[in-house]
């Protein structure tokens, strides 16, 4: 669910993975939003990442940033936030 920012309010399956960024999948709008900017989805462990797309902004999981192209694992209540936009992690049954 988005937390703040153009997020706000939203919520978003991402079984499947998805790209966030200003031509993204969900497609999250700012001045300093890369085109790809993340994408989240399930990982090679079976659980919930995020890998930063190599913004210049960069991708922080609460309030840490992560290296260009890194991948990390999340987990209930992680917020990833992207210039002014904010998203948290809440597991959901399908």
């Amino acid at each position: 669910m988005g937390l703040a920012g153009v997020l706000q309010g939203q919520a978003f399956p991402i079984a499947a993975g998805l790209m966030l960024g200003s031509a993204g999948s969900v497609v999250v709008n700012g001045p300093i939003i890369a085109p790809q900017h993340a994408w989240v989805g399930v990982g090679p462990t079976g659980r919930f990442v995020v890998r930063d797309g190599g913004s210049a902004a960069g991708t922080y999981v609460n309030n840490q940033r992560l290296s260009p192209s890194d991948m990390r694992e999340l987990n209930e209540g992680d917020v990833i936030t992207l210039g002014d936009a904010s998203c948290q992690l809440r597991f959901h049954a399908a």
